[in-house]
Parts: structure tokens; C-alpha cells; sequence
């Protein structure tokens, strides 16, 4: 006769690995420091977690271990810029948000005299 087995336990399914969250575009003025914008962590996956980010304007940069784009963008775009928001799990598995960064020229100011 088979004997009783505790019956196996309903585990949760494994989160799947990625961003719930979206970044919403970016629009700065050159030569102007922009407020700290920390970007999503990614849920789920295998600890640790890195992260990076490419495309940003010259003048900004990323901290990885804070996820913060912050800086002073030296020069105007043109346009819109594309800028890669990544995060890779132990695993190997990756997920991307993309979003994108407008720098306008600086604010110049005639001469009133």
C-alpha cells in the first residue's frame, strides 16, 4: 500500500525578472543642474542586480549603486536623445526601459541697458 504523503506545498510562482515601472521622458536646460532623478530598481530574478544606462548627454552621469542621474548638461541636443535604462540579474536574464532626454539651449538674456 502506498503510505501518506503530506501533501506538497503551493509555492508562488517565480517572479519573472524586469521593471514594472516606466521612466517618463526628460526635458532640462543646458547649463543647468538638474533635481537627482533616481531611476526603478528592477523586481524579481536572481540577486544581485546590476544596472546601466547609455545614451545619457554629456554633463550628466549615472551612479549605478544609487540607480541617479544627476549633473549639469554641458551643451543643448537636438532634439530628443535615446537613453538605455538597463538591469541584468545574477542569472543572466535582462530587462531595458528606454525614455528620452531633451536638452534646450540655455537661458540667455538681452541686454537692457
Amino acid at each position: 500500500p502506498e503510505e501518506d504523503s503530506p501533501p506538497e506545498e503551493d509555492s508562488p510562482p517565480p517572479v519573472p525578472f524586469g521593471f514594472t515601472e516606466t521612466v517618463p521622458d526628460q526635458v532640462c536646460t543646458a547649463k543647468a543642474a538638474v533635481p537627482p532623478l533616481v531611476l526603478p530598481a528592477a523586481s524579481g530574478g536572481t540577486p544581485p542586480v546590476t544596472y546601466s544606462l547609455a545614451g545619457l548627454p554629456a554633463g550628466l552621469t549615472f551612479d549605478k549603486a544609487t540607480r541617479t542621474i544627476a549633473g549639469t548638461p554641458s551643451e543643448a541636443t537636438d532634439g530628443p536623445v535615446p537613453v538605455a535604462y538597463m538591469a541584468t540579474d545574477s542569472s543572466g536574464a535582462g530587462d531595458a526601459l528606454i525614455f528620452t532626454i531633451t536638452v534646450n539651449p540655455e537661458l540667455t538674456f538681452g541686454d537692457f541697458n
